[in-house]
């Protein structure tokens, strides 16, 4: 006589409504680095919304601003000179709408 093994699996699922908005909202900015690792200039991309206002600043390894830029076109390519700036890393910030986006930019010796 042969036994047979029968497995059964059971779950239970409960749903429960959620009306409340989430907390986190959509960033509506991306912030591109290139080339990175870089060694004498960097390019900064954003695209963004159009006719919606940011901010992009450059910090170096001293936490000095070495760029800083405003404005409110859906997107734009800036370039940094980072001749005779000391080699580490550097933070890329993206403000807009309420929201900051970070890129880490790797500064290489020359």
């Amino acid at each position: 006589m042969s036994k047979r093994i029968i497995t059964f699996f059971m779950g239970v699922l409960t749903l429960t409504g959620c009306n409340d908005k989430p907390d986190v909202q959509p960033v509506n900015h991306q912030l591109s680095v290139y080339p990175n690792p870089a060694v004498q200039m960097a390019n900064i991309s954003v695209r963004g919304q159009v006719n919606q206002a940011f901010t992009l600043q450059v910090f170096n390894t001293k936490g000095e601003v070495i760029l800083d830029k405003k404005d409110n076109q859906g997107q734009q390519t800036y370039t940094v000179n980072l001749q005779g700036e000391p080699v580490g890393n550097y933070q890329v910030i993206l403000k807009a709408n309420n929201q900051v986006v970070k890129q880490k930019l790797i500064k290489l010796g020359e």
